[in-house]
Order: structure tokens, then C-alpha cells, then sequence
């Protein structure tokens, strides 16, 4: 290997990704006569009408699992959607019918304040005193108590 000169061992066309077709390449034998015509394109062989029929079965088949599914899904979203509507209506309804009870909760408290203040000690005394004409008993009250099981007594006034 010292003897060589500096081209032989170093081949830098083999790494060359240019190739020129005029140029002779080295180390590949260059064909004569005519040139090649490029890639072939293979053509498949006839199928049978049985196999036609049956490759038609089996994309029918394919489109009508597709068409299914994609009905399965929008009833999905249909179902979906008729759900959320529903809780819109009923989270509606219910935010209505908690504003009616606060308002119902809110006249409760205020008839009942009403009704407190027309039935107070107080008042009950004033409309006594004014309009009835009574008045308080000053004198301590009596009471009687007796000492046999339940018995009447009528008292007719005389001693």
C-alpha cells in the first residue's frame, strides 16, 4: 500500500450521489443497445365476477358499519344535548322557585311581626281598658281549692 499514488486509494466518486449519464462510471459495467424504458407498471391480473361481487359485499359491508356508527354517535350527541337542556330547564326552574321562597319566607316574617304586635300583652290591655271600658283588679284573687275528688258545689248566696 505505499507504492499506491494518492487517487488509487482514495476513490472519492464512489461517493458522488451526481451521476452523470454521459460519463463512464467506474467499477459498473455500462449496457449496450437500447435504454431502459424506465420503471414497469404491473397490471393485476382479471378478477373473477365472483370475486368482483364479493369485494362490492365487503365495502357495502365497510360503509354500512361506518354509516351505523356515525348514527350511534349523533344519537349520542343527540341524547347529550336533549340532557343538558333538560338540567338548563330545571336549574331555571329551580333557581324560580327558590326566589319565590325567599320572597314567601320574607311576607311569613312580616305577618308575623303583624300578628305579634296586634296580639301583645300591651295592645290586649289598651283595647280592654279603652274600648271595653274594664279595668285591672287590685285586689289579690282568691282561690279555692277542694279537698274531695270531683264534686260540685253550688252556692246559692246564703249562709
Amino acid at each position: 500500500m505505499a507504492n499506491m499514488s494518492s487517487a488509487q486509494r482514495y476513490d472519492f466518486a464512489a461517493f458522488d450521489t451526481y451521476q452523470d449519464s454521459t460519463a463512464p462510471q467506474r467499477g459498473v459495467p455500462q449496457r449496450r443497445g437500447r435504454p431502459s424504458p424506465g420503471p414497469r407498471l404491473l397490471k393485476e391480473p382479471r378478477k373473477s365476477r365472483k370475486q368482483l361481487r364479493q369485494e362490492a359485499r365487503e365495502q357495502r359491508r365497510f360503509i354500512f358499519r361506518i354509516v351505523a356508527i356515525a348514527a350511534v354517535f349523533f344519537c349520542l350527541i343527540g341524547a347529550t344535548l336533549q340532557m343538558r337542556v333538560q338540567i338548563t330547564a330545571l336549574v331555571n326552574a329551580q333557581e324560580k322557585a327558590q326566589v319565590e321562597l325567599e320572597a314567601k319566607k320574607s311576607e311569613h316574617i312580616r305577618l308575623m311581626m303583624e300578628l305579634n304586635s296586634k296580639v301583645s300583652l300591651e295592645k290586649v290591655e289598651e283595647i280592654a281598658s279603652t274600648k271595653l271600658g274594664m279595668v285591672k283588679c287590685q285586689e289579690p284573687l282568691r282561690y279555692i281549692t277542694i279537698a274531695q275528688g270531683d264534686e260540685i258545689l253550688f252556692f246559692s248566696g246564703k249562709e
